[in-house]
């Protein structure tokens, strides 16, 4: 009887985190605004709608597409790691032409 108890536990047991590899997923978001700052390792973005600000920490491994200035509206991707905005890819929107 415990030897059965002990299988079933066994075979009902999953990876805690992740996937059946084990490998870890995280959730992507995406969101857009215009720069209030930036720096080497840091943007903070004001979102539109009376959103507020967002605060990104910015790697170097982060792919940017654009000069990023004060100023600029882009687009963020990111994930969160604890209670850390981390960018993974910033884009200079163009303006429309119809603004």
């Amino acid at each position: 009887m415990l030897a059965t108890l002990l299988v079933a536990l066994v075979l009902n047991t999953t990876p805690s985190s992740g996937d059946a590899t084990g490998a870890t997923h995280r959730a992507v978001h995406t969101t857009r605004g215009v720069v209030k700052s930036v720096g080497s390792d840091a943007l903070v973005v004001a979102r539109p709608n009376g959103r507020g600000d967002i605060t990104f920490r910015l790697r170097s491994s982060a792919h940017r597409n654009g000069t990023i200035g004060v100023g600029s509206e882009v687009s963020v991707r990111y994930e969160d790691e604890g209670d850390v905005h981390v960018a993974l890819a910033v884009a200079v929107r163009k303006p429309s032409s119809m603004r």
